[in-house]
């Protein structure tokens, strides 16, 4: 099996539990091997990113429209979202303001 099939599978795995139970609206494919972020949208009006490493839901932006796209810029520092709503296309723009770094401290 090669490196490219497990990681497929990998990323298979995780995409299931991420829909497991929700309303799945759409999908960004991509290189696990590059990325560490994937982005989910989904008609419940719902932004949703997750670290692919674990599969761990990371926070849920609640957008108030059915996501039927999403997509992340290369640099991770903004999510774009398209939704529906009563027949109206929205064009959701999420700013990355702020993240959280671990820091180990010795003594």
């Amino acid at each position: 099996m090669s490196q490219k099939e497990v990681l497929r599978g990998i990323m298979s795995n995780i995409l299931k539990l991420f829909c497991e139970g929700k309303s799945w609206a759409s999908y960004k494919p991509f290189s696990p091997a590059k990325l560490t972020i994937v982005i989910s949208g989904s008609a419940d009006g719902t932004n949703r990113p997750w670290r692919v490493k674990n599969g761990t839901e990371m926070c849920v932006f609640n957008c108030g429209v059915d996501i039927f796209y999403v997509t992340i810029s290369r640099d991770k520092g903004t999510i774009i979202a398209l939704g529906d709503k009563f027949l109206a296309r929205k064009l959701i723009k999420l700013q990355v303001v702020r993240t959280m770094i671990k820091k180990i401290v010795s003594s």
